[in-house]
């Protein structure tokens, strides 16, 4: 079974709530059956952390690797 790749043009990031020196950012992956928020948190400083960075790709595999076994049950017939 081939891995199912997350187009680019499903990863976005959005801003809000932007107030003096701040923003609160969401990293999203959109599907045609759902939206997924995959991590918030506020930023202070143009660059964003490295922990953050990682906990949305962390994030983002398990919606891949749900949507997978999701499209598996799918084709067997199975229940959701």
């Amino acid at each position: 079974m081939t891995r199912d790749p997350c187009p680019a043009s499903a990863l976005a990031f959005t801003r809000s709530g932007y107030t003096l020196g701040s923003s609160t950012l969401f990293d999203i992956a959109k599907y045609s059956e759902a939206v997924y928020i995959l991590h918030a948190f506020e930023k202070k400083t143009r660059r964003t952390e490295r922990r953050d960075i990682d906990l949305a790709k962390h994030r983002l595999a398990q919606v891949m690797k749900h949507r997978e076994n999701i499209r598996g049950r799918d084709r067997k017939g199975e229940p959701s």
